[in-house]
């Protein structure tokens, strides 16, 4: 299944898990509520993160992960997967209505191209297509949505060829190196990118999506329902009384840098939501 990186090893303890992103393992950004749910609990919490979220997906669905972050991509890749879920879907991050924009999918080609839309599939099939990674919401799972919606149902057969970068910063950079012809990832990297004077003719927008909504924070089912209560009871005042901690968490996660607080969800939540439909 795969090595993750944990920060203690103990069967007496909660874990505390998440994937790793790039070169992030998000340890770090998770250790400090690690700690403030051990006082909290009175329980030893650990931190986990698991070298991608398929990897990630396949500890949930073996009962290895009792409070999990997790990506919206992998958390419809687990509700797909999985016959009865062991983990519930409890909470997520807040983020207010302006800047929501800030985390879409962008289409973008070198500033000269000739490709102008995505209807274009003429154009498609001598294209070079770089995505994120396998596990990316917004660098694999919306793109793959939105050609789908467009009638391009085999990304393989459509273009010349399909890539993976390992970021969305590399497949920003695959195409000013010429690289690609045509990348989709997150808007966050494009709009940093572009809102610096000397970038504003390196780049086209060829499409961008609505506002994708974060992933969840799940809570395993074995816990009793006290202390899963007081763990969403600790995460529902973070912003307020642990303000440290909760700026820790936030910046694990680019699209979540703009986030207020954690509220409250269940798996409707997606259900509702039309970009992940």
């Amino acid at each position: 299944m795969g090595i993750s990186k944990t920060s203690e090893v103990n069967t007496d303890t909660l874990q505390l898990a998440t994937y790793q992103y790039a070169e992030n393992s998000r340890i770090e950004n998770l250790q400090p509520l690690a700690k403030l749910l051990t006082d909290k609990l009175d329980t030893k919490v650990v931190v986990t993160s698991y070298p991608d979220v398929n990897v990630f997906v396949k500890a949930i669905i073996a009962g290895q992960v009792d409070i999990g972050l997790i990506s919206t991509m992998g958390y419809l890749l687990l509700k797909n997967k999985q016959e009865k879920a062991t983990m519930d879907v409890r909470m997520t991050l807040m983020v207010p209505e302006r800047a929501r924009e800030q985390y879409r999918t962008v289409f973008v080609s070198p500033y000269h191209s000739t490709i102008n839309s995505l209807g274009d599939k003429a154009s498609l099939k001598r294209t070079r297509f770089m995505l994120v990674s396998p596990g990316s919401t917004s660098g694999n799972l919306i793109p793959r949505s939105v050609l789908a919606e467009m009638g391009i149902t085999s990304l393989e057969s459509t273009f010349q060829k399909v890539d993976y970068s390992g970021s969305h910063k590399a497949s920003l950079q695959a195409i000013l190196n010429g690289q690609a012809d045509l990348a989709a990832f997150g808007s966050s990297e494009y709009f940093d990118f572009m809102n610096k004077p000397e970038n504003k003719d390196k780049l086209k927008l060829v499409h961008i999506t609505g506002s994708i909504p974060l992933g969840p924070l799940l809570i395993g089912k074995r816990l009793s329902s006290t202390t899963r209560e007081r763990i969403e009871e600790i995460l529902r005042s973070l912003h307020l009384q642990e303000i440290d901690v909760f700026a820790s968490i936030k910046k694990g996660w680019t699209e979540a840098r703009d986030a207020e607080r954690f509220i409250q969800i269940d798996s409707s939540y997606y259900q509702d939501n039309p970009a992940v439909k």
